[in-house]
Parts: C-alpha cells; sequence; structure tokens
C-alpha cells in the first residue's frame, strides 16, 4: 500500500525527500501514540500540561 501511496505522491509533484520525511513523521507519531497510551496518562491532565506548553512557548 505504501508503494501506491508513494506513486500518487511523486503524481502530484512530491519529491522522494518529502515522501521520506512523512514515513519518519508516521512512524513517530505512531510510537508516541503508543507510549502515551501505554502510560495511560490522565487524557485532562495531559491537555492542561500540553495547552501550558503552547502558551509558554508563544510568549
Amino acid at each position: 500500500m505504501l508503494r501506491e501511496r508513494s506513486t500518487v505522491a511523486k503524481l502530484f509533484g512530491a519529491r522522494e525527500e518529502e515522501i521520506q520525511e512523512a514515513v519518519h513523521l508516521a512512524r513517530h507519531t505512531v510510537g508516541w501514540s503508543t507510549y502515551l497510551n501505554g502510560l495511560r496518562a490522565d487524557e485532562d491532565r495531559l491537555v492542561e500540561q500540553l495547552s501550558w506548553i503552547g502558551e509558554h512557548l508563544s510568549s
């Protein structure tokens, strides 16, 4: 399936480097998702903390 999606992406002008970057980003996303789900963290608390981080970075 990845081969077909890569082919379509190339038809729309994506370079090989862009496709590889997307693959790496997907790998990291899946990894963090698995990690956070494994921690069984309090989702509300996590949202609060991420909001605080976002506010801090934008100030």
